[in-house]
């Protein structure tokens, strides 16, 4: 669980849950205390009933955003890595590998000493 995401996201949830309650006060309960300090507070672009309209619909917009944030802090993610699958040209071109003497460069077949020049391979 990503703990500092729950906790942000209950925050959120809070603070959107208040906005729409102040709008419910304001437009259904016909608050006078809340519209008030509502219209103190608020733009002087808007009416008081625009502005209870906007924190009901605002609210409720952040308190959806904060439980989804909650509730994604406890989808875990695992990231696992898959060996990438062996083709069988790599294969092939493995076994092709001849090796050669690091002085004159024939060709050895697992021996310690080149049996051309005859110098050793360690």
């Amino acid at each position: 669980m990503k703990k500092g995401q729950f906790f942000v996201g209950i925050i959120i949830m809070i603070i959107g849950f208040f906005a729409y309650r102040f709008g419910v006060a304001i437009n259904i309960a016909q608050n006078s205390t809340v519209s008030e300090f509502v219209s103190k507070y608020a733009p002087r672009i808007f009416s008081i009933e625009q502005t209870a309209l906007l924190l009901e619909f605002g609210g409720g917009i952040v308190l959806l955003l904060g439980i989804i944030l909650s509730v994604t802090a406890f989808i875990e993610t695992k990231v696992s890595y898959l060996p990438a699958p062996v083709v069988e040209e790599e294969i092939e071109e493995a076994e092709e590998v001849v090796r050669r003497c690091k002085y004159c460069s024939a060709e050895i077949e697992d021996k310690v000493f080149c049996p051309l020049c005859g110098k050793s391979q360690q």
